[in-house]
């Protein structure tokens, strides 16, 4: 079920004799930029297996309680991570 103040942003799509317009294309460079951090972000929380798998006979207050876990170790992989010198230094 959709959330209602959920907006579905697809990319446009160019057809045979009709090229997209150089603000399409921005448009859907935008919006892989956007698309592409959301998914190396469930990407980092889904290495946990606990979430990355189907969850059988729990209630939805451990479902939640394992993604806010799992996320909190992704986001403690990330500021921990070399690739982010500035986050590091806050915790250094």
């Amino acid at each position: 079920k959709r959330h209602p103040k959920w907006v579905i942003r697809l990319q446009q799509k160019a057809f045979r004799n009709k090229p997209l317009s150089v603000a399409q294309k921005t448009t859907n460079r935008v919006r892989s930029k956007v698309r592409i951090g959301i998914e190396h972000t469930i990407r980092r929380v889904k290495i946990c297996r606990s979430c990355a798998d189907r969850q059988r006979k729990t209630t939805r207050a451990r479902y939640q309680q394992r993604w806010q876990i799992a996320a909190g170790i992704a986001n403690l992989r990330l500021i921990r991570s070399s690739a982010n010198p500035e986050l590091t230094a806050l915790w250094a």
